[in-house]
C-alpha cells in the first residue's frame, strides 16, 4: 500500500468509528489439560473459527472477499489461547474496512454461536459454509484432549463456550425438514456451476445467506442477476425451526434497488391525493399497521 493510500486510510478510520478508539479483538480458547491437547486440533480449530468469521464479514457486507483481517496479537501456550485483532486487509479492500463493522462482526460470531450451543438454529449473518465449519469445530471436542472452545469478546465481555453440542445442533439446523413453495428476497451472488448449478440469495430480511439452485437454462438468468435485487420463487426447504436452508429455484425476477425506489414524498408530490388528505409520517404509520 503506497504512503498515500495509507494516510487516507488512517483518516478514515479516526474520523468514522466515533469512540470506537482499540480495534477490536477475540479470544479464542481451546481449553483442555495442558499436555493432552494436539497440534492438529489446535490448528484445526483456529481454522474453523477463522472460516466462521471470513463468513460472518461476507454476510454482512455482501461482498466476494471479506474486509476485516484477523492478526494474532497475543499467543499464549501454557492455556492454548490466541488474541486476534482486527486490520483492515490489504490493498484496496483496506477501504472498506470500519472499526465499526469489524465489532459488529466479532458480536454476531460469539452471539451467533451462543445461540447454537442453545437450539439447532442458523444464526443471522451464517451461510450453511459458516455452519459446517462450526460443525467441524465441535467435533473436535473430547478428542486429543480437547474438552471445550471458548470465544470472548473482551471489550463487553460477550462471551460463547462451543461443546460437543454445537456440532450437533448445527448439523440439525442445516437439516431440511419441510418444504413448500414460496420466494425469497435479497442480493444474488456467488455462482457456482462446477459440481452444481448454485447461487446465493442474501435473505434482506433475516440477513441470513441462502443457498439457491437452479436448472440450466436458468444460468443467463442468474447471471444477469449477479449482484442484484432479486425475487426468487420455487421450492423452499426449511429446518424444525422453519428457517429457509435452501430454495430449488424456477423464477427469478430482478427488483429494483431501494434507492430506486421513490419516497411517500415523492408519492406525495406526484399525486396529492395519494395518502387521502393525511400527513405523510401518519399515512405510513396508519399501512403499517393495518
Amino acid at each position: 500500500m503506497n504512503r498515500c493510500l495509507s494516510s487516507r486510510v488512517r483518516t478514515l478510520l479516526s474520523v468514522s468509528d466515533g469512540n470506537l478508539i482499540e480495534p477490536p479483538k477475540l479470544d479464542f480458547v481451546l481449553e483442555g489439560k495442558p499436555g493432552t491437547i494436539a497440534v492438529a486440533s489446535f490448528v484445526s480449530a483456529l481454522q474453523n473459527a477463522s472460516g466462521i468469521l471470513i463468513g460472518v464479514d461476507t454476510a454482512l457486507t455482501r461482498r466476494r472477499q471479506p474486509t476485516v483481517e484477523w492478526y494474532v496479537q497475543d499467543l499464549r501456550i501454557g492455556s492454548l489461547q490466541t488474541t486476534l485483532i482486527a486490520k483492515p486487509r490489504h490493498g484496496k479492500g483496506a477501504l472498506e474496512y470500519s472499526r465499526v463493522r469489524a465489532d459488529e462482526i466479532a458480536s454476531a460470531v460469539v452471539d451467533g454461536l451462543g445461540e447454537v450451543e442453545g437450539t439447532a438454529i442458523v444464526p443471522d449473518l451464517f451461510s450453511d459454509k459458516s455452519m459446517r465449519h462450526l460443525q467441524r469445530l465441535g467435533s473436535l471436542l473430547k478428542k486429543n484432549g480437547a474438552i471445550g472452545f471458548r470465544v470472548i469478546k473482551p471489550d463487553d465481555q460477550r462471551e460463547a463456550r462451543v461443546t460437543p453440542r454445537v456440532a450437533q445442533n448445527a448439523k440439525q439446523a442445516l437439516m431440511p425438514r419441510y418444504a413448500a413453495q414460496g420466494a425469497v428476497i435479497g442480493r444474488l451472488d456467488v455462482i457456482n456451476v462446477h459440481t452444481a448449478q448454485q447461487f446465493t440469495v442474501y435473505d434482506e430480511i433475516h440477513r441470513r445467506p441462502v443457498r439457491g439452485t437452479f436448472a440450466p437454462e436458468l444460468i443467463d438468468v442468474v447471471k444477469d442477476a449477479l449482484s442484484k435485487r432479486v425475487l426468487a420463487t420455487g421450492i423452499i426447504r426449511r429446518n424444525a425451526a422453519n428457517q429457509m436452508v435452501s430454495i430449488d429455484v424456477v423464477e427469478i425476477e430482478i427488483l429494483p434497488d431501494d434507492a430506486t425506489l421513490p419516497t411517500v414524498a415523492q408519492l406525495v408530490g406526484s399525486d396529492p391525493d395519494f395518502t387521502g388528505g393525511l400527513p405523510s409520517d401518519e399515512w405510513v404509520r396508519k399501512t403499517r399497521e393495518a
